[in-house]
């Protein structure tokens, strides 16, 4: 399916997979992502932003099928960018019951939109190429990224680090959630949006209902 550009205010959501997430708060982290999602709908209300609210995610295991599930619970919009064809995606998986859930959430979406990652790479890009595009494909339309992390720095391109410092390099703002659920702040960019643009009046909403954090040095 070709990607939907159309009006909508997009969440992109980055983040560890399963293997950085503690298993004991996945309940907790679930919830909060939830939690963040509402608070995220009704600032955009807020922000009189009057459209549909639409989650962009890549449908990894872990964050980005946590924030997937949560956004069609809400009747979400959902839009998923992919870092390499279905086939070879599957592989990234852990098991049978991981690809059912990736599948089904695929059937979900309203449009899906593969990067053929493995011609990226025969074409002479190394490896983390295509998790770095879909990572630009992510924040292409989004008004606000969502994402689950660590405070580590980066390790490397197509990163949750490196999404989130592209995010404020764009001039979004950025809805940060620990992983073991302990907090969830905010980041705002440097250079702020136009005084009276929506997205100003977002971030004004958004600084009212959570704390603001700074982001950590990512070298």
């Amino acid at each position: 399916m070709a990607k939907s550009v159309g009006g909508g205010f997009r969440v992109a959501v980055s983040g560890h997979r399963l293997n950085q997430l503690p298993e004991a708060t996945r309940p907790a982290l679930q919830k909060l992502i939830a939690e963040a999602l509402q608070t995220l709908e009704r600032s955009a209300r807020e922000a009189d932003t009057k459209v549909p609210m639409i989650l962009v995610s890549a449908l990894a295991e872990g964050t980005d099928r946590y924030a997937a599930h949560a956004a069609k619970a809400k009747g979400w919009g959902l839009e998923s960018p992919l870092p390499f064809l279905i086939p070879r995606y599957e592989k990234d998986f852990a098991d049978e019951a991981s690809v059912d859930e990736f599948q089904s959430l695929l059937k979900a979406a309203d449009s899906v939109t593969p990067i053929d990652g493995e011609a990226l790479i025969a074409a002479g890009a190394d490896g983390a190429a295509p998790y770095a595009a879909v990572g630009d494909a992510l924040l292409e339309h989004a008004q606000v990224l969502l994402a689950v992390w660590n405070g580590a720095p980066k390790k490397g391109p197509g990163g949750t680090a490196e999404v989130i410092e592209n995010a404020l390099a764009k001039g979004l703002s950025v809805v940060w959630i620990a992983p073991d659920a302990s907090a969830m702040r905010l980041m705002v960019p440097g250079s702020l949006p136009a005084k009276r643009s929506a997205a100003a009046k977002l971030i004004e909403v958004l600084r009212e209902r959570l704390p603001l954090a700074v982001l950590p040095d990512l070298a």
